[in-house]
């Protein structure tokens, strides 16, 4: 993969998260070390060096929770991950499942309009959706897009899922002809939803395909 298409992209990528900032961001950041485990304040969560195949390569975090803390790893073969926590509004308040949804519906369907906006980003297209289910409840949303970009596929992934008066979303990029890449996103996506929910473990169910035809009863 080029570097440079490399870049595009993940310039792309982050224009949902910016998308929905009201204004240029604040000052106030502080960059984290990236070689040590990163224990997030908010969340109680540990981010180590290295998950998987992939390893921390930035944190940065804002003094303004609506614009949150970023956590970046890159992987082998081409693959990143960057995992976002932040707030709704400037005033931190207990984020429900409903406003969660709404949230992921919003950046889902900015993603999709990415190819109007990105030069170079050819189609982005929605391929699969899962709930985030955790014990018998529903917890949070999972989007799986394919992008196409001066001839090369990318497979996307967005999860988002409320966490106590944060939201939580990770995005996880990888080359869609490599199964060795996709197979390390994998692995990074469930370790770090473990990582959340550690007395019950996250399962991905299925929903709907986009238009796809309904089963027959």
């Amino acid at each position: 993969m080029r570097p440079g298409i490399f870049l595009c992209l993940l310039f792309a990528l982050a224009v949902p998260f910016c998308a929905f900032s009201q204004t240029a961001e604040p000052s106030g950041v502080t960059n984290l070390p990236k070689s040590i485990p990163y224990s997030d304040e908010t969340t109680g969560v540990v981010f180590p060096a290295k998950i998987a195949l992939f390893m921390k390569i930035e944190v940065r975090k804002n003094n303004n929770p609506f614009f949150g803390t970023i956590i970046r790893y890159a992987g082998t073969f081409g693959t990143s991950a960057d995992i976002y926590i932040y707030s709704l509004s400037a005033t931190p308040a207990e984020v429900s499942l409903k406003s969660a949804l709404e949230h992921y519906e919003q950046v889902k369907n900015s993603i999709l309009g990415l190819s109007t906006r990105a030069a170079g980003l050819e189609q982005v297209s929605l391929e699969e959706e899962y709930s985030l289910q955790s014990g018998k409840q529903e917890v949070g949303r999972r989007a799986v897009f394919r992008f196409e970009m001066d001839g090369e596929n990318f497979t996307s992934e967005l999860v988002i899922f409320p966490y106590g008066d944060r939201v939580i979303k990770f995005r996880i990029t990888s080359p869609t002809e490599s199964t060795a890449a996709r197979k390390a996103a994998g692995e990074f996506l469930r370790t770090v939803c473990d990582s959340f929910f550690k007395e019950n473990a996250v399962r991905f169910v299925p929903l709907p395909r986009p238009n796809a035809p309904a089963s027959p009863q």
